[in-house]
């Protein structure tokens, strides 16, 4: 599944291919994440998708120095160490994850990294 991860520690953002499983979004979200939360919900680029959701640690804070570096999205709000972006589609049994359908460098235009938030 092709997502795009936003690397707050490399200030970089790139696409990569992962599984579409929990783990895998946890080992591609980094610095010991095991607990996902939806940051902002971007519009779909593709007719009939839910939208493409922003992921990033739930609990990076409560892990004492782990703040890594921040980003935030135009209009979106600043969030703390790495995230990634997942595209979703609507399915009979609700939504499902699926490859981003936005494009890398119009991500970039989106996200600014910051030391502090």
């Amino acid at each position: 599944m092709r997502v795009i991860k936003i690397d707050v520690e490399r200030k970089e953002i790139y696409e990569t291919d992962i599984e579409n499983s929990l783990n895998s979004f946890y080992q591609t979200i980094g610095n010991g994440c095991s607990l996902i939360e939806t940051a902002t919900i971007l519009p779909s680029k593709k007719k009939n998708n839910y939208g493409d959701v922003i992921y990033v640690d739930e609990e990076c804070f409560m892990r004492v120095g782990d703040v890594k570096g921040f980003f935030s999205v135009t209009n979106g709000g600043t969030f703390a160490n790495n995230g990634i972006i997942v595209g979703s589609v609507m399915t009979d049994n609700g939504v499902a994850s699926s490859d981003c359908t936005w494009d890398l460098n119009t991500i970039r235009d989106l996200i600014t990294f910051h030391e502090q938030p």
